[in-house]
């Protein structure tokens, strides 16, 4: 199967599209990174979001493009990160989500998704 490819101005629509609901987050220069590679590294701090990670930014770029059957209602299956952001954008987003987390899920991770209001299922005794 041939993967669609990505042109900048998708990167430049989804950046317009999820900005009034992902933080803007800065970037740093890791000096102990940078030595150790022989350049510039840099770092995004995506621990900024809300969610502690970048994964809000996918969740929202989906969700804002589902048509209006699809948005009738949200199903995911996650370890967590995953999860917790499709929770947080569909509430914001006024869609109805059920999150499916394996039993053993850190409660931790728990706890972040029902924070969104999420239908959260606990299923199976691996992600897999």
């Amino acid at each position: 199967m041939l993967m669609p490819v990505i042109s900048l101005q998708d990167i430049q629509d989804a950046r317009k599209a999820i900005a009034p609901f992902v933080k803007f987050t800065p970037l740093t220069r890791s000096q102990f990174l940078s030595k150790l590679c022989g350049g510039d590294v840099w770092l995004k701090l995506e621990n900024l979001q809300v969610t502690n990670s970048f994964k809000p930014r996918g969740a929202f770029n989906r969700l804002l493009h589902l048509n209006k059957e699809e948005r009738r209602g949200i199903i995911t299956a996650s370890a967590g990160n995953h999860g917790q952001a499709v929770a947080y954008a569909a509430q914001k987003l006024k869609f109805p989500a059920r999150i499916v987390v394996p039993k053993n899920t850190p409660k931790i991770k728990i706890d972040s998704i029902k924070e969104y209001d999420a239908d959260l299922v606990l299923f199976g005794d691996t992600y897999d």
